[in-house]
């Protein structure tokens, strides 16, 4: 969480493409979100019954402030997709602002509803990028960039689950995974073994 903040703050401009790319990688690391989720592989065609678009998104308030919900297709191996159902849940948290982000992207681009969710230079968002995005902003972190890519979002956003004492079956479900995989994305971070340490 730490790495991804600084890094964004310190790399990402306050153009149209810096607020997409704020937009698209604290989406992806806060709602756990697979990269063939939220993007398209590079150069192919944007399907907009599976991947998402502005107009699947909502916004909206409960008794802890607001939030954002965006209907996505889950990609899990084996399974077919058949329509955006699964709706991922964010709110802004002290350090990561998905909703502020999706906010304020959303303004500035005031594209129709059927559009695809993340543009970038004029066109869909692709999974190369995002691992081009990752790492430059691991290195504007002061980050080794090598280790990371795309999937370190999702890796990064369980680690951060767990280190915030969310239980592992409901990491589990709010990444989608259907098995006990989600256990090898966890990494042990330093305020988990604190927490441990004081148990």
């Amino acid at each position: 969480t730490q790495v991804l903040a600084r890094g964004m703050k310190r790399a990402l401009g306050r153009d149209m493409d810096g607020v997409t790319e704020e937009a698209a990688l604290t989406l992806a690391f806060c709602g756990l979100l697979r990269v063939g989720e939220y993007t398209v592989s590079s150069g192919s065609f944007y399907d907009s019954r599976k991947k998402p678009t502005i107009g699947d998104v909502t916004f909206g308030h409960d008794e802890q402030g607001e939030f954002a919900t965006v209907l996505t297709c889950p990609l899990k191996k084996g399974v077919r997709c058949r329509g955006k159902t699964t709706p991922v849940i964010v709110r802004d948290g002290a350090l990561l602002k998905p909703v502020a982000a999706l906010k304020r992207m959303l303004r500035m681009r005031r594209a129709a509803a059927s559009e695809p969710l993340f543009m970038w230079q004029g066109r869909p968002l692709n999974a190369r990028t995002v691992t081009r995005l990752v790492k430059m902003v691991a290195e504007a972190a002061g980050t080794d960039p090598t280790p990371y890519s795309s999937h370190s979002l999702r890796i990064g956003g369980a680690t951060a689950a767990l280190a915030g004492g969310v239980q592992h079956d409901v990491i589990r479900i709010l990444g989608r995974w259907v098995s006990d995989v989600h256990e090898i994305y966890m990494r042990l971070s330093r305020q988990v073994a604190l927490r441990l340490g004081t148990v």
